[in-house]
C-alpha cells in the first residue's frame, strides 16, 4: 500500500504540473494576445486620427446679400411743362404818321435769351444754352 500510495503522489504531481503547465501557457497566450490587440488597436487609432486630420475641412460660410436696390422709374411729362414768358410790352411813343412801317423785318427780336437782361438773375430758370 506504500508503493502505490508514493505512486499515487507522483502521478498526482505529474497532473498537477501539467495543469499549472497548461494554465501558464493560456496566461502567456492571453497576455501575448492582449498586446497584439492592444497594438492593433493603437495602431487603428493612430491611423483614424492621421485620416480625421488629413479629412478635416473648415466649415463654408456664405453670405447671401439681403439688400434690394429701390426700383426707379421716371415717365416724361407728355407736353412740355415751360412755357417761353411773354414778351415784355413796350409803348411807342404816340405819333400820327410812323416814319417807317414795321414790316416784321427788323433786326432782331425783341425780346429772346433766357428771361433776364439785367440784375440778379438767380430766381430764373436756367434753360442752359440757347443760341441767338
Amino acid at each position: 500500500m506504500d508503493a502505490q500510495a508514493k505512486q499515487l503522489k507522483e502521478l498526482m504531481g505529474k497532473v498537477d504540473a501539467s495543469v499549472k503547465a497548461k494554465q501558464d501557457a493560456d496566461r502567456k497566450s492571453a497576455e501575448e494576445k492582449a498586446r497584439k490587440e492592444a497594438g492593433a488597436q493603437a495602431a487603428t487609432q493612430a491611423q483614424a486620427n492621421a485620416q480625421a486630420q488629413q479629412q478635416y475641412t473648415a466649415p463654408q460660410q456664405s453670405y447671401t446679400p439681403a439688400y434690394t436696390a429701390p426700383q426707379q422709374t421716371y415717365t416724361a411729362p407728355s407736353a412740355p411743362r415751360y412755357t417761353a414768358p411773354a414778351a415784355p410790352q413796350q409803348s411807342a411813343p404816340q405819333t400820327t404818321t410812323p416814319s417807317k412801317p414795321n414790316t416784321g423785318s427788323g433786326s432782331g427780336p425783341i425780346s429772346g435769351g433766357h428771361g433776364c437782361n439785367e440784375g440778379d438773375c438767380s430766381d430764373a430758370p436756367d434753360l442752359g444754352y440757347i443760341p441767338r
